[in-house]
């Protein structure tokens, strides 16, 4: 009787190990394949990291270039202006200059010619 006994014990034994081994086996699977995913993420977010760090260097490249241009644009433009109204200014004063013999000339000429009549 207790043979039997230890030999159920046995076999209730040999079935738990069993049992106990397939989910030790199931668990190790799924271990297995959370590290092969969690390294397939890891290994895509670094690229995408590498491609968005390369991305934003390009961009911060470009800024540059047309910053630069800009700041160009705006001096030659400003330089464009400062010559322009130099020359306005210039034509305008010789304008008045010229106005302003012609009218006194004009003004001269008349006072005479009422000097003559009288």
């Amino acid at each position: 009787m207790v043979d039997a006994r230890l030999a159920g014990i046995r076999e209730t034994a040999a079935g738990n190990k069993t049992v106990l081994d397939g989910h030790v086996s199931s668990i190790e699977g799924s271990t297995m394949d959370a590290k092969r995913k969690w390294q397939e993420f890891s290994l895509q977010a670094e690229n995408d990291a590498k491609d968005s760090a390369d991305f934003s260097a390009a961009k911060h490249c470009r800024f540059e270039l047309l910053l630069q241009k800009c700041v160009e644009t705006t001096d030659m433009a400003m330089n464009h202006c400062k010559k322009t109204t130099h020359e306005s200014v210039t034509n305008l004063s010789e304008l008045l200059l010229r106005t302003m013999s012609f009218m006194m000339l004009r003004s001269v000429l008349h006072g005479e010619l009422r000097k003559r009549m009288r």
